[in-house]
This record gives C-alpha cells, structure tokens and sequence, in this order.
C-alpha cells in the first residue's frame, strides 16, 4: 500500500488496539506535499493576518473593569465598597454602561471577524478539496506511526500525542470550552459532596453566589430565549425606600406591559416578585445590585414562617444554579443574535417622538405598496404587522396626551371651584361681622302681645297712685300748716292795664 489511493481506502479502517498491521513507510508524491506546504502556508498567513487584527482590537477595546466585571482592581474595589450605598449604586450604574459599550464593540468586532472568516472560506473553496485529501494522509501517518509505535510498546507518548490531537480537533469542531467573563461561577466542587445535604435549607451565602439576579445581570440576559424559564425562581433585592431594600423572589416574567425606562432605554418587561403569599407586579429599575445582608434575609425568612413557607433546598439551588449557568454560558448563533436585535428594535419605536414615528409609518406605507406590486408575500406581511405596531404606538401617544390634557382641565376647574367656594365664605364671614358699623345687618322682628289681665293690673297701679298723691297732700297740710298751703298757691297778676 504505498500509493495514495491505496491511503485514502484505508481512511475507514478499523484502528482498534486488536487491528496491528506491521509497521512500514509509505510515500507521498510531491504534489501532494506541494499542495499540503501551499495550503499550510496560506492558512499560516490568515492566521497571523487574523492574530494581528485581534491583537490590534484587544488593544483599542480593552476590558475597563477585569477585576470582577465591576472594578479595575482589589483596590478600586475596596474603595467603592467603603462609599454610602447611594453614591455605590449610581458608580455602579455608569460602570454597567461602560461595560455596555464594551460588549457591543467586542460584538462588532466579532462580527467583522466572522464576516472576513466566511469571506476568506469562499475566496479558498476551490482548494478544499486538496486539503481534506493531504490533511486525511497525514491523519492516516499518524495512525500508522501510532500503530507501530504500540506494537512496539512506546505508548506513553503516542497516547499523549493522541490526546493533544483530539484536544486540536475540538478546538477546530467548537466543542472546546471557552473562558467566558460571566456572573454565575462554577459550584460543582463546592457541592460535589454534599448529597446528604441536598434537601436543607438553602443559607444567605448560597443563596447570594447562585441564586440572585442582580439588575446588571437582567439587563445583559433580557432578551435571550432562556430568560423567562431561568430567571423565575432566583431572588432579587428590591428598593422600596430611601436606603430600605427587601428580597423577594421572581415568581414569573411578564412582558407586554406599559414601557418604562431601564438603562436609558424602554422595556415593557416586569418582573412578578412574592414575599410569601403576596405577590406584586415591579419593574426591573428597581432592583440592586448588591447581595442580601442578614437583617434583609431574617426578614424574608420569618415572613415566609409567617406564611407557612420554606427556603429553598440546596437541591433546588443546584437545579436553578445549572440552569442559569446554561443561559449565560451558550453560545449565540446568528438566529439568536438576530432574534434579539428584533426584539430591541420593536421595543425602539417607544424612544422616538412623533415626528420620527410619523416619518417611519409613511416610509413603511411606501415600500409595502412597493411590495404589494413586487407580489412578496413575506415582506408585505413583516411590513403591515410593523406598520400596525407604529400606529398602534402613535394612537396610544395620541390618547395619552389627549387624557394628560383632560386631566390639567379638570385639574384647573377644581381649582376654580375651590378659590370661588373660598370667596363665598369669606363674603359669608362679613356679612355676618356685628363689629362693622356700614354693614347690612339682618334683623329678626320680634312680636308683643296684651292680655287684659295685664290692663287690670295697670289700672290698679294708677288708682294707688292717686291715692298716694292725696294722702301726700293731706300729710302736708298738717305738718306745716296754712302758711304752706297759701304759699303753695300760684297767682298770677297782670300790671301793664295800671
């Protein structure tokens, strides 16, 4: 079998330890090799090509915070930790954003990576071909070196030869595992033996390293397919208060709701948290990022006594742990990225003015038509159900300003009602003043009544009167005799006739 033909048959062969050919040497023409060193050396070339393009990206898109995703150190660390809370979370925030930033440049770039990779796949398909056929003749010398090298007893190093070749030859496939900077860490070898403790309860460390959605880590997973499934059943700390949190745990993912603002950007999606038996509906802006503290965990636990509720076991945790860590350690395909990036465009259309939502709506209006003539039923029916959305969008805009404005009117006539009933009182207030001398008083009339027992009393008062008078006069007369009594005589004389 020196021939390359005689090579390729063998490339089905069994090559188990019982199958033990006799070593030999086998030849490759030197077109083959020509072909094998031409392809090698040009794969070479779009490595290195490729290597400095990475290494150049690496430097202009380098990771601001490496230290735990957060900080750019042990010593940055400890220096946010020692800030309040308050000033903590807003840093925290602005460092989320840059962390955005970041990923969506190391997105791109992959991007470009991969497009430039599909296009260097295509620019050499014709070559294929030759390199499948030197890279099978190599495979097949190694197996036969392999081969021979056990039937001579050297196994060591061919074995780890041989793992280093199956190594390569996942690296190649994807099957390899790749460092990923991710929230959720590896548990495996801190629970890996503790079965007999599976059905306690769950502790606040556990439950802080595997089983807290922080808002950072909701913002970055939020669209992904597995979100709704993964993140029911993890705990988050809620701000209900001026440095005042509470943890509660996610019952359900609700989307489709009223949009509201989460890191700069709209989302309708709300989060079903519980406390017990309680439930309430809250929006993702409102969580923390940092862990639970013990009074915060005591709380929770003696509210769920309370409610004849338990902790989650710690086989619970590894369950939601492994799920968790599927969904942050997946790979994206293109249909995923794809479906995602729809996701935040329908979710774009809430950022927009009116103006801009107007000018879309008769930009779409126009290339359905466009469609509609070209007869593309799949365009025409992406198109009409975007269209229904803007419009949909600009009617609720519409009646929301419509009933901002009903509220003001409504608003300014209390008002009015109010300061006219207030005018009234006071002008009540005054009227009723007796202190004000120029002010029309009201008067009540009053009605008298006579009885004639009345008028025979008053007659007989004025007859004892009379008799007091002349037992007056008579008391006189006697007391001071004539003398008096003439001098109390009036005459009047008239002299002017004399």
């Amino acid at each position: 079998m020196d021939s390359d033909d005689d090579l390729l048959e063998l490339a089905g062969a069994d090559s188990s330890p019982e199958y033990d050919p006799q070593p030999h040497k086998s030849s490759v023409s030197r077109g083959a090799k020509r072909v094998l060193d031409e392809s090698d050396e040009e794969d070479n070339r779009d490595v290195n090509d490729d290597e400095d393009d990475d290494d150049n990206n690496d430097e202009d898109n380098d990771d601001p915070y490496p230290f735990e995703g957060k900080f750019v150190n042990e010593e940055d660390k400890a220096k946010l930790m020692a800030m309040d809370e308050v000033a903590r979370e807003a840093e925290l925030y602005d460092r989320e954003q840059q962390k955005e930033k970041y990923r969506e440049r190391k997105f791109l770039a992959l991007r470009a990576k991969q497009q430039k990779a599909q296009q260097s796949y295509t620019a050499s398909s014709a070559n294929s071909a030759k390199r499948l056929r030197a890279s099978k003749l190599s495979e097949l010398k190694k197996q036969r070196e392999r081969q021979s090298a056990r039937a001579r007893g050297d196994y060591d190093d061919y074995e780890d030869e041989e793992d280093d070749d199956n190594r390569d030859l996942e690296e190649l496939a994807g099957y390899a595992q790749e460092e990923e900077e991710d929230y959720y860490y590896d548990e495996d070898e801190k629970y890996g033996s503790r079965s007999s403790e599976d059905y306690q309860d769950a502790g606040l460390s556990d439950i802080n390293d595997n089983m807290r959605s922080s808002r950072s880590i909701l913002y970055r997973f939020l669209y992904r397919d597995e979100f709704d499934a993964a993140i029911s059943g993890t705990f988050v700390r809620v701000h209900v208060g001026q440095n005042n949190y509470r943890m509660a745990r996610v019952e359900s993912v609700v989307r489709g709701g009223k949009p509201y603002t989460f890191m700069h950007k709209p989302c309708n999606t709300y989060l079903e948290v519980s406390q017990g038996k309680s439930t309430n509906k809250i929006e993702i802006s409102i969580l923390s990022d940092s862990p639970f503290t013990e009074i915060e965990f005591k709380k929770y636990k003696d509210r769920l006594t309370n409610d004849n509720h338990s902790l989650p076991s710690i086989r619970e945790l590894k369950r939601k742990f492994e799920q968790l860590k599927a969904m942050s350690t997946k790979k994206l395909t293109d249909e995923d990225i794809n479906r995602m990036m729809k996701k935040k465009e329908e979710l774009s259309i809430y950022s927009m003015d009116s103006a801009a939502r107007v000018r879309k709506v008769a930009r779409l209006r126009e290339e359905l038509q466009v469609a509609l003539e070209q007869g593309n039923a799949t365009l025409v029916e992406s198109l009409s159900k975007e269209i229904e959305l803007l419009s949909k969008v600009v009617n609720q805009n519409q009646k929301s300003r419509l009933d901002k404005l009903n509220q003001r009117n409504q608003k300014s006539n209390q008002e009015y009602i109010r300061k006219a009933e207030q005018k009234a009182a006071l002008r009540r207030k005054l009227m009723s003043d007796v202190n004000d001398p120029f002010s029309r008083l009201r008067t009540n009339p009053k009605l008298f009544y006579t009885s004639n027992s009345t008028t025979e009393v008053q007659v007989e008062e004025d007859k004892n009167d009379e008799n007091t008078d002349d037992d007056w006069s008579k008391s006189v007369l006697r007391n001071k005799g004539v003398e008096s009594l003439i001098g109390s005589i009036k005459l009047e004389l008239n002299f002017d006739n004399l």
